[in-house]
């Protein structure tokens, strides 16, 4: 994200002084932080922000339902979850929590912010657990709000910019890219076999 609004700040022609002061402040910035930089330092109006954005996660099953169900999340929501989903990597990285079991996730560290129970499953004892579909919300939502923000910002500045390139995260394996089947040199698939054996490597042949 720094490298990101510098170098739209540097498209603005802004200073250096005004460039390093935007980025120097930052510390884990959440969606919400990223969209106040792309308004106030690099111009893009506020109005066209949210627009058509959607992202589709995965919602934590109230107990002692089990079934996880898929849900869409607008903008207002996604950077509201997005700050509780900050508040679950603060935990994690100080040692709060252990995030393999279902335990007690303290409160924000900030006044006023979401906790990190907000968006993570509820057991029946009360407590919380971070399972993979808890992570792959949590990928999806910043992936797609990254996307969302800088697809403006390009359109803002008249550039160019390839969104494409981020992982998609999908929800479920079969949504996901499967690598290509490698080709031989004449362009057919090349089909391995599991019992086939690699040919033995040949050895140069010393000049006479």
């Amino acid at each position: 994200m720094e490298e990101f609004v510098a170098t739209g700040a540097i498209l603005r022609r802004l200073g250096v002084a005004p460039v390093a002061k935007a980025v120097g402040n930052l510390n884990n910035p959440d969606v919400d932080e990223f969209e106040n930089l792309v308004v106030n330092q690099l111009g893009v109006p506020k109005s066209a922000i949210g627009s058509g954005f959607s992202v589709e996660y995965w919602q934590p099953p109230p107990p002692p339902t089990t079934w996880w169900q898929t849900a869409d999340l607008d903008w207002t929501s996604a950077k509201k979850d997005a700050k509780a989903w900050m508040q679950v990597r603060h935990l994690l990285t100080h040692g709060l929590t252990s995030g393999w079991q279902a335990e007690h996730w303290p409160g924000p560290l900030k006044a006023n912010g979401p906790s990190a129970s907000e968006v993570l499953r509820r057991t029946p004892t009360g407590r919380h657990t971070l399972v993979i579909h808890g992570a792959i919300t949590c990928a999806r939502i910043y992936v797609e709000a990254s996307r969302h923000l800088a697809g403006l910002t390009a359109q803002h500045l008249g550039r160019s910019i390839n969104v494409d390139i981020l992982p998609d995260f999908p929800l479920y394996k079969e949504q996901a890219h499967e690598p290509p089947a490698p080709t031989r040199a004449d362009g057919s698939e090349e089909l391995a076999d599991e019992g086939e054996e690699t040919p033995p490597a040949i050895e140069p042949v010393a000049a006479s």
